[in-house]
């Protein structure tokens, strides 16, 4: 019951706070406004940092990581489009955000498979 309780509290300080830094930057938004928003573009990064760090290496995972990377990009240029055409700096930040995510999962994932050492066909024997 505590964890939970505490697990609240500290998602309600979260929201409060990132709708405090938006209507710094001027952008003034409801709780509610705020928390879907939030948990809608989480969930996108979420799924796109789960196959872009999949340790899968056959044809249809690599399918499915470049199809998440197209999507992503795709909502991210759509957020920066939508925000630049009806004059709204919301949209603008969400493509912000979604392109910085899109951006790191992209490098991260090439360093990672270049530091990775490759196994040989060859058989030792």
């Amino acid at each position: 019951m505590v964890k939970k309780d505490t697990t609240k509290i500290k998602n309600e300080l979260i929201i409060s706070g990132l709708q405090t830094a938006g209507k710094a930057i001027g952008l003034h938004t409801s709780k509610s406004k705020t928390k879907k928003t939030i948990e809608k573009n989480l969930s996108l990064v979420n799924s796109l940092m789960r196959a872009g760090f999949s340790h899968k290496n056959d044809a249809t995972s690599r399918v499915k990581k470049n199809i998440e990377l197209a999507g992503m990009g795709a909502i991210a240029f759509y957020n920066f489009y939508k925000g630049i055409k009806q004059k709204r700096r919301a949209y603008i930040i969400q493509g912000a955000f979604l392109s910085t995510a899109l951006i790191m999962v992209i490098l991260t994932s090439n360093k990672i498979k270049k530091n990775t050492p490759q196994l040989s066909s060859t058989n030792a024997g």
